[in-house]
């Protein structure tokens, strides 16, 4: 996590300012956070972390740290606390065995079995109502200084579905 380790994720002035760098360089179309009411400490403050990074790139100030950007859709991803009604749920069948698996196994606290086991579930279960072998839920997120969605997030949406 920008040079951090897992597990000991830390809300720093340094950490969201390398975040905002990297958000500014790469200009994202969407932007996905972990779930805030996750169980994990470290994604409760991976989702305080992202949305003030988001929100900050949006600004036309901090130019030290790049052009604004505006980030036409944030998805807030489900995890181990599940998202009761996902706005939602993208078939990842395709790139689920190869590219899930390798992230999850990329973070040390990750590769406990039943973790795995729950992920693998969890997507065949959301892929099931979808009628595909794997999908993951998301929600909607928005910058709490514009709640609404506008029509570049729309059509983000759209492309996504």
């Amino acid at each position: 996590w920008i040079g951090g380790s897992d597990g000991f994720l830390v809300n720093s002035q340094k950490v969201l300012k390398d975040l905002l760098t990297v958000i500014r360089k790469v200009n994202p179309q969407i932007v996905i956070l972990l779930n805030p009411d996750d169980y994990h400490k470290d994604h409760k403050k991976a989702y305080v972390i992202g949305i003030d990074a988001v929100e900050l790139a949006s600004r036309h100030a901090y130019v030290e740290y790049g052009e604004a950007v505006d980030i036409p859709l944030i998805l807030i991803s489900d995890g181990l606390n599940l998202l009761s009604h996902p706005d939602i749920v993208v078939d990842i069948s395709k790139v689920y065995k190869d590219k899930k698996n390798a992230l999850l196994e990329s973070y040390e606290s990750q590769l406990d079995r039943d973790l795995l086991q729950f992920s693998d579930g969890l997507s065949t279960t959301r892929g099931a109502r979808m009628k595909v072998d794997h999908a993951e839920a998301f929600n909607i997120g928005k910058i709490p200084s514009r709640p609404m969605l506008s029509g570049k997030s729309t059509q983000a949406l759209l492309d996504l579905v």
